[in-house]
This record gives structure tokens, sequence and C-alpha cells, in this order.
């Protein structure tokens, strides 16, 4: 089962493991390191991709900026609040930390993937950019998840929402769970 946490301390479970069978996944653009955990099957590998400087609205004069993720040398670091978080769950065999651009890791990445799972940078060049990146590499029967998918302008931002549509005007992937924010897609076909 995986689940995710917000700052806020509210949760909600995706289940994935369990009601969906995925064993592997690769999870990327995380907010706060400290925010994301799974307890995956043995055997299971998790891929976090990361480059832990905070997306725009993490950054000083925007609401999600913390001060407590500013590193000496003033810049945002999530990343020892990620391992931290890791080596508490006991996953550190579990979860491999990639340090980086998501375009550029995904750029060398060839493995498909059973699970993507989107919560990055929500401006329309970010979040496109990790569709078009991450979406070719789900396999067969595997899952897109997206985060922060508002149909409403007034709950949020756009771009989650603008590549939930073109994940199903593809004709690829198909909605196989909605959990506030989080939506879940499954492939049916490549094209």
């Amino acid at each position: 089962d995986c689940w995710f946490e917000s700052r806020s301390g509210s949760r909600f479970d995706c289940f994935l493991g369990s009601r969906f069978g995925c064993r592997f996944a690769c999870q990327f653009e995380n907010r706060f390191g400290s925010q994301f955990d799974c307890s995956a099957e043995v055997g299971s590998v998790v891929f976090t991709i990361d480059h832990h400087r905070g997306s725009e609205e993490m950054q000083a004069g925007w609401d999600h900026h913390d001060l407590e993720l500013i590193d000496d040398f003033g810049r945002m670091d999530s990343l020892p609040f990620l391992r931290r978080t890791i080596a508490q769950a006991g996953l550190e065999e579990t979860i491999v930390c990639m340090v980086g651009h998501a375009e550029v890791i995904g750029r060398h990445w060839t493995t498909p993937a059973a699970m993507v799972f989107i919560d990055g940078g929500h401006g329309p060049i970010p979040a496109h950019q990790d569709y078009d990146m991450w979406a070719p590499h789900v396999q067969q029967g595997g899952l897109l998840a997206i985060h922060d998918v508002f149909p409403n302008p007034a709950d949020g931002g756009r771009p989650p929402y603008e590549i939930l549509c073109r994940a199903i005007e593809s004709g690829e992937f198909e909605e196989v769970s909605s959990t506030g924010s989080l939506r879940i897609l499954r492939r049916i076909a490549f094209s």
C-alpha cells in the first residue's frame, strides 16, 4: 500500500500495492521529501526523482515557502528531509533517491514502470514536460497517478488537470480511481 501525507497532517490512502497490484513504481517531483512513504512488497523498488530545490510555489515569497528547508547556502533543499523519512521508515532498501531534474533523468530512463506518480511543478511547462517525459514509460496495465488535479479552476492550478485530460483523450489511459486531488489511471493501450 502506498500513502501520501500532506504537511498539514491530512492523509489519504491510495492502496496502490494491494488494490492495483503494483510492484514497481516511479515517483518524482515530490514537494517535501518528508511527505513520501511507501510500504512495498518484498522485492519492489520505488525510484523517487526530484531536484530537491523546490517548485515555483515553494520559493521565497510564495505560500508554500518553508524556511526549515533552506540550506546553509540560502537555497531550498528538501533532500535531507526525504533521506531522514526513508531511514525512519526502514525503507532504505526499497526507495532509491535519484537527485536531479526529471526531464534530464527521463531522457536516460529505459525501464518500463508499473507506476508513474506525477506530483511536480504546476505551471504549464513543467506539468506537460513531466507527462511527455514519463507517461510513455508506463507499461501496459500500469498506473499513471497525477496529483493536484482540480477540474474547477477556482480550486487550484490547471496544468495537472490538463495532463489528466490529455492522458484520457489519448485513448492510452482510463481513470480507475479518484481520491481528493489524486487521480489514478491505468494504461490500456499504446498509440
